[in-house]
């Protein structure tokens, strides 16, 4: 995928969200499509970040430097959000998640 492509591929899935991917990222793996794809629908989650081997989702940003970072510490006293680990060439995934996500998703979207 190109720079455009991409951009019109985060275009495409936002659903007003702010959905921000890797700087190297040359390719979206059809797996992360889907999960970014559900990810959107959730009323909480306002920011999405997707790299080579994770999806970070939050209600709530960090800024460092230039970048914007998804709050996905467990326990934090505000942000509900969650880091996907992802390994594509094992086909398996773990994730770690806040307890107020917990609620989040106990609740329908």
């Amino acid at each position: 995928m190109s720079n455009k492509a991409i951009k019109n591929w985060i275009a495409e899935v936002n659903n007003g969200k702010s959905v921000l991917v890797a700087s190297r990222l040359k390719e979206i793996h059809p797996l992360a499509d889907r999960i970014v794809r559900q990810l959107v629908l959730i009323d909480k989650i306002e920011y999405i970040w997707v790299g080579h081997d994770r999806i970070r989702a939050s209600s709530e940003v960090k800024i460092e430097g230039t970048r914007k970072i998804p709050i996905t510490k467990p326990g934090h006293p505000t942000a509900i959000g969650f880091d996907l680990i992802l390994s594509f060439h094992i086909n398996q995934s773990s994730f770690t998640k806040s307890p107020l996500l917990l609620k989040v998703m106990e609740k329908p979207c």
